[in-house]
């Protein structure tokens, strides 16, 4: 039982791992540029993340871009920036945002 377990553990955080490296390109992305630009850019750099969360947990979806004063940088999916959220928490690097559900109307 304790072995059926840890395997299991082990399971969750490798498919874990691997979704984080293999699927997350917008956090990646979002992180590299951050990196290049918050000590060499005058002005407030920050990575934002926006989380929507649906009926089902293995369909939550995320996307995450990075804010140059305020204003999105060098971000090549701006349509979907122009989804409707509502900003969470913010740290001084990070502003966390989760998409408003869609109406069903």
């Amino acid at each position: 039982m304790m072995q059926a377990a840890q395997t299991k553990g082990r399971a969750y955080s490798q498919r874990s791992i691997r979704h984080f490296f293999i699927n997350n390109w917008c956090l990646k992305r979002s992180k590299v540029i951050y990196a290049l630009t918050h000590r060499w850019v005058r002005g407030e750099v920050r990575i934002n993340i926006a989380v929507e969360c649906r009926e089902r947990t293995d369909m939550d979806w995320g996307h995450a871009w990075v804010t140059l004063d305020g204003k999105p940088f060098l971000e090549p999916n701006k349509k979907l920036l122009e989804r409707a959220m509502t900003k969470i928490a913010e740290t001084g690097k990070y502003v966390y945002w989760i998409y408003n559900s869609k109406s069903n109307g």
